[in-house]
């Protein structure tokens, strides 16, 4: 618990000491800025804008952590692209012990993410919408006495956005936001024998109502 207080602390002074300041939110063409989502972007790109996951079988899938770089730049006032690239690679091994045969596990995860945001004004505390795209790939492979399984996994997703970003300072903001998400997965099995087995297509359409948290630190 103290870890949060101690976050939720940092924050507030951070507010309190930039709200004297006379700050416009930087929305003019060619602004540029790196963005760092406080999950790691583990909802960003990955698992068609949803949970990241990579298949272990037909019936299961082992999580990663995955980590990630986003920016954004304003191509127009007011009008900013943004792009996030997620790449993440696993691997567990066991050595033969007892009626534990020796094995080699490797999970990896790839995604891509796109989108724009149109700003309504350049104030400091700058509202937002626009949409986004994403795509991600995962892998998963087993090596158990000389033979292999694997599973494959798509996501692709598209969602609208709706946030506001707030100016910490001149180069420093947060930015949240909701997302209304459409998103969609496949999944393949190749058992050790051979066999192929395709899991049933996975849709959902929901809304993040948790909202995503962005920090984004302005290169100019």
């Amino acid at each position: 618990m103290k870890i949060p207080i101690a976050i939720t602390c940092f924050f507030t002074l951070l507010v309190f000491r930039a709200h004297a300041q006379e700050i416009t939110a930087k929305t003019k063409h060619q602004d540029a800025a790196l963005l760092f989502q406080f999950n790691g972007f583990g909802n960003l790109a990955t698992g068609g804008l949803g949970a990241v996951e990579t298949p272990r079988d037909a019936s299961g899938a082992s999580t990663i952590t995955v980590s990630g770089i986003g920016g954004k730049y304003f191509t127009a006032e007011n009008v900013a692209v943004r792009a996030a690239l997620t790449f993440a690679r696993e691997t567990a091994s066991q050595a033969q012990s007892g009626s534990i045969a020796e094995f080699t596990e490797i999970s990896t995860t790839i995604g891509v993410e796109g989108g724009a945001e149109v700003h309504l004004h350049n104030k400091r505390l700058s509202p937002y919408f626009g949409g986004l795209i994403g795509y991600s790939r995962g892998a998963f492979s087993r090596t158990q006495s000389g033979s292999q399984s694997s599973a494959m996994r798509n996501g692709f997703g598209i969602a609208g956005i709706l946030g506001a970003e707030f100016f910490l300072f001149e180069q420093v903001s947060l930015a949240a936001e909701y997302r209304a998400v459409y998103q969609r997965t496949t999944v393949s099995n190749t058992l050790s024998n051979g066999t192929r087995i395709d899991a049933p297509e996975q849709t959902k359409i929901g809304f993040f109502s948790q909202g995503f948290l962005t920090l984004g630190l302005y290169l100019w």
